[in-house]
């Protein structure tokens, strides 16, 4: 496995954005609630997708590939399952789903959006990472990854809501998001590499 000055799998520029942006939100504790969350997440994910668009169709050549034209609908089909998923959710836990948190999303979304860009321009585009994927690995690869980290979070964040904990909820929700989504990172870097 080829590793950079650092030891990580990762630039550690692309580290450090992807550690401050996740934790952003603690910034806004008490400015938000459990939906404005898992709705951030939720644009997140969006922003993930986005950005393995650009993965794929720097592997196929080509928007117009299958590849990419298959993952666009999957995509899509996924996102709507998933924000249908947390109002279902939130609405059966806490009756109220309230109003998203606007600085929170305004603040963070930008964040979220430039920690995935540097990842794939130095890693992705400057490291060369698309040598050494397929579009079949590359098409797998945030729906892994997104499973785990978003399983993780509600299962998590509903456990401590039923206790009634909401704001140290809302810490320890932040805090596991961020270093699941660090560790499932620095583990699909490494994969990438190892591979090959």
């Amino acid at each position: 496995m080829t590793k950079n000055l650092t030891g990580l799998s990762s630039n550690l520029l692309a580290v450090i954005s992807l550690v401050a942006a996740n934790t952003l939100p603690l910034f806004w504790l008490s400015q938000y609630n459990f939906f404005s969350l898992l709705f951030l997440y939720w644009l997140e994910s969006g922003i993930v997708g986005f950005y393995n668009i650009l993965k794929l169709r720097k592997i196929t050549g080509s928007f117009s590939s299958r590849p990419v034209i298959n993952f666009i609908k999957m995509w899509i089909l996924a996102l709507i399952i998933y924000i249908a998923t947390i109002i279902m959710i939130v609405n059966a836990m806490a009756n109220d789903i309230g109003p998203i948190a606007g600085r929170l999303i305004l603040m963070t979304v930008p964040a979220l959006l430039i920690s995935h860009g540097i990842s794939y321009f130095y890693n992705f585009i400057g490291k060369k990472e698309f040598l050494l994927t397929t579009t079949k690995q590359q098409f797998k690869a945030p729906l892994q990854r997104l499973l785990v980290l978003h399983f993780s979070i509600v299962v998590g964040g509903l456990l401590l809501l039923n206790y009634g904990l909401v704001q140290g909820a809302l810490i320890v929700f932040v805090v596991i998001k961020t270093f699941i989504d660090l560790g499932t990172h620095l583990n699909e870097h490494s994969k990438i590499r190892g591979a090959f």
